[in-house]
């Protein structure tokens, strides 16, 4: 817009291309998510012989109107959460974290249970659910700010030549609040930190409540359910019983 703004009709193709391109993405995403509700929710509520193709139209339809409703209504609350990227990355930090943590428990960890991956996966999900919500409330009511970074030195008068230490600057030059006023030091981490608190919350907590409620024998689990990195805690014997199979297999898809 800047280089060619100029352009008689430009502007109003490059305004178009945008809003396609958004609404291209949205209407997938709410129809994707219109079908996941009804096949997972509303379909178990109604009798086989009532849906109807046309009934199950309606529903859909009426269910991507309500959650598009929605979807611009948060609109207001998220402009107050930070930037796009930043609330993505924080939002999707709930679940990512659990979810690497239990693949990690089944693929690392031979002792994990499924009663120790399931206490561990709730857990990161409530553990990073409190950092996100807290984090975001803190942002919403200004207790946390983030200070824009100057993109240009122009019309700087500093010397740019020496540079300050950031010990020796003022307390308060950065915007921060007085300690006595400071959120809660979790909430005060950097968003990116919170896919990492889930997975070792996912993983700590999996482990322990596995060893407290009877942890698996290695020598009960097949070498292939492990990563290869792994595959040495397993009894020597165990790795041998299931060598001749694995070659013999190799072999035939040689042949």
């Amino acid at each position: 817009m800047d280089v060619a703004g100029s352009v008689p009709g430009l502007p109003g193709l490059f305004i178009a291309g945008v809003f396609c391109a958004a609404l291209s993405s949205m209407s997938t995403s709410l129809n994707t998510l219109s079908g996941t509700i009804y096949e997972d929710f509303l379909s178990r509520w109604l009798p086989t012989d009532k849906q109807t193709e046309g009934l199950v139209n309606f529903i859909m339809k009426l269910t991507v109107c309500v959650v598009g409703v929605i979807c611009v209504a948060l609109v207001f609350w998220i402009e107050r959460m930070g930037s796009v990227v930043q609330v993505a990355v924080t939002v999707s930090g709930v679940t990512y974290g659990a979810m690497l943590g239990l693949f990690s428990l089944g693929m690392f960890f031979p002792w994990a249970n499924t009663k120790g991956a399931l206490v561990g996966g709730l857990t990161s999900l409530v553990f990073v659910g409190w950092l996100v919500i807290g984090a975001q409330s803190a942002i919403a009511r200004g207790a946390i700010k983030f200070q824009w970074k100057p993109t240009s030195t122009e019309g700087c008068t500093g010397n740019l030549t020496d540079a300050v230490s950031p010990l020796s600057a003022p307390a308060d030059s950065a915007g921060t609040l007085p300690d006595t006023d400071q959120p809660f030091l979790l909430f005060r981490l950097s968003y990116l930190y919170f896919n990492v608190l889930g997975f070792f919350a996912a993983v700590g907590i999996g482990l322990l409540v596995s060893f407290l409620t009877g942890a698996t024998n290695p020598r009960d689990l097949h070498p292939d359910l492990l990563s290869p990195i792994v595959q040495w805690i397993l009894p020597k014997k165990q790795q041998q019983e299931y060598q001749p199979v694995k070659q013999t297999v190799t072999a035939g898809n040689t042949r």
